[in-house]
C-alpha cells in the first residue's frame, strides 16, 4: 500500500516541477522576444529589463547583456541550476553555477 502512494506522490511532484519550468520558459521566451524587438527598434540591446517594460524581480527571468550584440536570459530550475538562453546560439541550455558575471 505504501508503494502506490509513494509512486503517486512522486508523479505529482514531477508534474508540478515540469509545469513550473514550462511556465518559466514561456516567460523567458517572452523576455527574449521583447529584447529582440527592442534591438530591432533601437539598434542596440537594452541595458536592463526595465528598458523593455519588464519589472526586474528576484524570481527572474533575469537578463544580462554580455557584449554589444549579445545577452543571456535565464531562470532558476533548482538550487544552483538554471536554464539559460544565449543570444549568440539562439538556444536554451541547462547551466550549473553562475550564469552571468558582469
Amino acid at each position: 500500500m505504501k508503494r502506490p502512494l509513494l509512486l503517486v506522490l512522486t508523479l505529482m511532484l514531477g508534474v508540478i516541477v515540469v509545469g513550473c519550468n514550462s511556465s518559466k520558459r514561456r516567460t523567458g521566451d517572452n523576455v527574449v522576444a521583447k529584447v529582440e524587438q527592442f534591438r530591432k527598434s533601437n539598434g542596440r540591446l537594452p541595458h536592463a529589463l526595465s528598458d523593455i517594460g519588464t519589472k526586474e524581480e528576484e524570481s527572474c527571468p533575469c537578463y544580462c547583456k554580455t557584449g554589444d550584440d549579445s545577452y543571456i536570459v535565464w531562470y532558476g530550475t533548482s538550487l544552483g541550476e538554471s536554464d539559460a538562453y544565449d543570444s549568440r546560439t539562439k538556444k536554451w541550455s541547462e547551466v550549473t553555477g553562475a550564469v552571468c558575471s558582469r
